[in-house]
């Protein structure tokens, strides 16, 4: 009953709110945004130069989203604005709209290919309203024409972080972005690994042997992951003892950013972590699977991949299992190439 309602609902503020939202515009507090950004971690991480530059350029942000926003900005010395959004519940999307349509901002976006982003642009009733359209192969909802002024799309292979740039350009004239992120970070003594990943077929399955083989270099290891990750393998149980590793039970995402900005060099999949010790300069070296190498992947100063060409790629990540039953992406990117390179560009003495 609870979610017949909730879809109703949905349908109302779709085809009856909307028009009207559009009919009755605000009068907005000038050089204010409202974005919602309803991606994972390593989408918002792509963020976070954007919206530094936006607030150098003297915008006051309000974004909603996810939960680990908030966490995330305040961490990194961003100010803006944060409204938690949920949908599970009447009473929460009702608190979640009522502090929308407070907010009154000049430019109402949405860069998520979701219909609630669109829902909660239009509830501001910003005389100014834009969505970004991309993959509409895929990710075209129903309503999207009526929440907006204008629906912007670029070409589907363009890099997530160019599709930004090229989004907020278009609609604020934002100028060039580079894609790192200034914050103080700490030269450490560890390389950390992040060997997991939300995907399983996205987890390179080597990661043991590597892990031990760096340790018996004499690397110092801290391995990464929540509680429920570190179950997922046998990793915890098999370098607990070793005096190189330690195994770090993250959380808090502001942990894992603390661990990220005080280690020598970064190994992981291609996952959330990956992106951000790639944008604040760290040596990242990355296990690439089956996402699209060309839209998604890792942007920063010092990015190393290693990749081997599969047909299958890119994969639409269906299903708890690689389609083929084989993970080959993965599968054929070697221990001894791994360490090996990693070797060649992080001196086992320094640090």
């Amino acid at each position: 009953m609870k979610r017949s309602f909730l879809r109703l609902y949905k349908y109302y503020l779709t085809y009856i709110a909307a028009p009207v939202n559009r009919r009755q515009r605000c009068q907005p507090d000038k050089n204010s945004l409202f974005i919602a950004k309803f991606d994972g971690l390593g989408d918002f991480f792509l963020l976070l130069p954007f919206l530094k530059k936006l607030r150098d350029a003297g915008y006051r942000i309000t974004i909603t989203g996810s939960d680990f926003q908030k966490e995330i900005l305040e961490h990194c010395g961003l100010d803006a604005a944060t409204i938690s959004f949920s949908a599970q519940s009447y009473p929460a999307l009702r608190s979640t709209l009522t502090a929308v349509r407070g907010v009154r901002p000049e430019y109402a976006l949405n860069l998520s290919m979701s219909a609630w982003g669109g829902i909660l642009v239009n509830q501001t009733r910003s005389p100014i309203t834009a969505g970004l359209l991309q993959e509409r192969e895929w990710y075209v909802y129903k309503g999207h024409n009526l929440f907006y002024d204008r629906a912007v799309s670029y070409d589907p292979h363009l890099h997530s972080f160019e599709v930004n740039y090229r989004f907020f350009s278009d609609i604020l004239g934002l100028a060039a972005v580079k894609p790192y992120l200034d914050i103080p970070v700490q030269a450490g003594k560890e390389i950390a690994v992040h060997p997991y990943g939300q995907w399983l077929p996205r987890r390179w399955p080597r990661f043991g042997e590597c892990i031990d083989r760096l340790a018996q270099t004499g690397y110092r290891c801290a391995v990464l992951g929540t509680a429920a990750e570190h179950a997922s393998s046998d990793l915890t149980k098999r370098f607990a003892a070793n005096p190189n590793c330690r195994i770090v039970f993250l959380e808090s995402v502001t942990g894992l950013l603390l661990e990220l900005e005080r280690c020598r060099a970064f190994i992981g999949n291609d996952s959330g972590p990956a992106h951000y010790a790639a944008l604040i300069g760290k040596p990242t070296f990355v296990l690439w699977g089956p996402g699209n190498f060309e839209r998604i992947r890792q942007v920063g100063r010092n990015v190393h991949f290693f990749k081997k060409e599969i047909e299958c790629r890119p994969c639409r990540q269906r299903g708890e299992a690689c389609p083929k039953h084989a993970n080959q992406c993965l599968r054929m990117i070697g221990v001894d190439e791994v360490v090996r390179a990693f070797c060649e560009k992080i001196d086992r003495t320094e640090g």
